[in-house]
């Protein structure tokens, strides 16, 4: 069972609550709704609890609470020495670590954007697509027979996850995921598996 959870600020370290270039800075109000629909590094993970894992340390993926309904966690992608200092999401609440240069939740509650001066990135949105037509146009690196296999029940909520970690080719996005030693992945569906990628 899912339901539409809201992502919440739980720590806000400074004072960042802005306006910038027009675009609302994160002041801990906004949230934003999840699935288990996940377009990740290129590739689609349904019903995976783990999609994406480097080495022991889950980086994307889901816990269930008591009633089932799905809580998003995430580790930002970073370089060694600066994982405590990036932005995380657990179990659907956002907690603003470090000094981004730039954090974006609109009121909608559907985009969530980080970056720092570094480079390190993340953007996490969350969208209702309401048919397989608008899922292959959405989505055209998957064939859409192989989405048709999984994706039955329309409308359905999709979180499209992009993260890049600076002064590295390291990179999950909708056009391709780029892994250490030049590893590239694309228009991958993955479904009812434990872990969905692991590496380093």
């Amino acid at each position: 069972m899912l339901r539409p959870p809201r992502l919440r600020s739980t720590s806000c370290d400074s004072s960042r609550a802005q306006r910038t270039n027009g675009r609302r800075r994160a002041d801990g109000s906004h949230g934003c709704a999840a699935s288990l629909w996940v377009p990740l590094v290129v590739c689609l993970y349904h019903e995976t609890p783990v999609l994406v894992q480097v080495g022991s340390e889950p980086m994307v993926w889901f816990n269930r609470d008591e009633l089932g309904h799905a809580l998003l966690n995430v580790r930002m992608l970073t370089t060694p020495g600066h994982e405590m200092d990036r932005i995380r999401i657990q179990d659907n609440d956002f907690i603003v670590r470090g000094t981004p240069t730039d954090l974006e939740c609109p009121p909608s509650g559907r985009l969530l954007r980080v970056r720092y001066a570094n480079g390190d990135y993340m953007r996490v949105e969350f969208r209702e697509i309401r048919s397989l037509q608008a899922a292959s146009r959405r989505f055209p690196q998957i064939r859409q027979d192989a989405l048709a296999v999984v994706c039955r029940d329309w409308p359905l909520t999709f979180v499209i996850v992009t993260m890049s970690a600076g002064g590295t080719s390291v990179r999950f996005g909708p056009t391709l995921t780029r892994l250490p030693r030049g590893n590239v992945m694309k228009g991958c569906v993955v479904s009812h598996c434990s872990v969905g990628l692991v590496f380093g």
